[in-house]
């Protein structure tokens, strides 16, 4: 069964529950129509509630053959740029964070982590050396072709990465890319062992001209 909501304002008061589609019945909102819950809508999809401890909105895909979640894309555009926005994320003080439409992630505390607590960890020892890696890969200026007018950006290609560290490239949809994250350890690794040769250096020219 199909049917349409002949309206132009849907905002059912605070506490009511609001259903689009059962057993396979599908609803349609007319084009222009805006959407309110808990809220007269300001947008054209505007949910307002208040709740402690829990999330406003969930979204589950409970299929176990190669499920996706959620996407989010420009269908008229392509803005590439730093004033459209895939996210915008903040609270009554300040934005917290933005994913550009060129795909810039930025945030109030540039702040990156990663989950790195030992209880999740086994098997763990030190790393090999990283020096040959970090010295064989090619750090390239380039832009990209999209985004010709741009500034020129500085990296890896992965395909020259590959041919270093297999490992650090994946590939999605034919595209391929580069794990920067385990770059940045391997990275890391490779300073240390430079410092550890520089101090080692210089603790030989301390013994052979002592002051």
């Amino acid at each position: 069964m199909s049917s349409e909501l002949k309206t132009n304002k849907i905002s059912p008061a605070t506490g009511t529950a609001f259903t689009l589609g059962d057993s396979g019945d599908t609803f349609t909102i007319p084009s222009g129509a805006q959407v309110g819950v808990g809220v007269s809508p300001a947008w054209d999809f505007h949910v307002e509630t208040s709740v402690d401890s829990n999330y406003v909105a969930e979204f589950e895909n409970t299929s176990t053959t190669s499920p996706q979640v959620l996407q989010l894309r420009f269908g008229g555009s392509a803005p590439d740029d730093n004033t459209s926005k895939f996210l915008n994320c903040g609270d009554t003080a300040a934005t917290r964070l933005i994913i550009y439409s060129d795909g810039d992630v930025v945030n109030a505390d540039n702040s990156y982590g990663g989950i790195s607590d030992a209880s999740l960890k086994q098997g763990i020892t030190d790393s090999g050396s990283q020096w040959d890696d970090i010295k064989n890969l090619k750090i390239r200026k380039f832009s990209f072709k999209a985004d010709a007018n741009a500034e020129q950006k500085i990296g890896v290609v992965a395909q020259e990465v590959e041919s270093v560290c297999p490992h650090l490239v994946y590939e999605d949809d034919g595209i391929k890319g580069v794990k920067y994250s385990i770059l940045y350890m391997k990275a890391v690794k490779a300073l240390q062992e430079a410092m550890e040769r520089i101090e080692s250096l210089e603790a030989t020219v301390k013994e052979a001209h002592p002051k």
